[in-house]
C-alpha cells in the first residue's frame, strides 16, 4: 500500500471545520445557509433594496424573504441608491 501522506484528497473542504459537537444536520446545511444569505445580499443589492422584486427573482415569497432577511440581519435600507441631485 502506498503513503497515505502523500495521498490527495478526493474533495476539498470549502469552508472551516464544523465545531466540535455539531451535529451531521448542522454541518449540511451551514453551507446552504451560506449560500442563501449570500443570493439574497446579491439580488437586493441588484434591485437596490426593492424587496418585492427581490422575492419574484428569488423565486419565494415575500414573507419568506423578510424573515430570512431579519435571520440574516440584511437590511434592505443598506442597499438603496441615495438620491442624486
Amino acid at each position: 500500500m502506498g503513503d497515505q501522506q502523500n495521498e490527495s484528497p478526493t474533495f476539498a473542504l470549502l469552508a472551516d471545520p464544523a465545531p466540535i459537537g455539531s451535529s451531521l444536520k448542522e454541518v449540511g446545511e451551514a453551507p446552504a445557509a451560506d449560500a442563501e444569505r449570500q443570493a439574497i445580499r446579491r439580488v437586493i443589492q441588484q434591485t437596490s433594496g426593492n424587496k418585492t422584486e427581490t422575492a419574484r427573482l428569488l423565486r419565494t415569497a415575500f414573507k419568506t424573504l423578510l424573515i430570512k432577511m431579519k435571520h440574516y440581519g440584511i437590511d434592505a435600507a443598506s442597499f438603496k441608491k441615495s438620491p442624486t441631485l
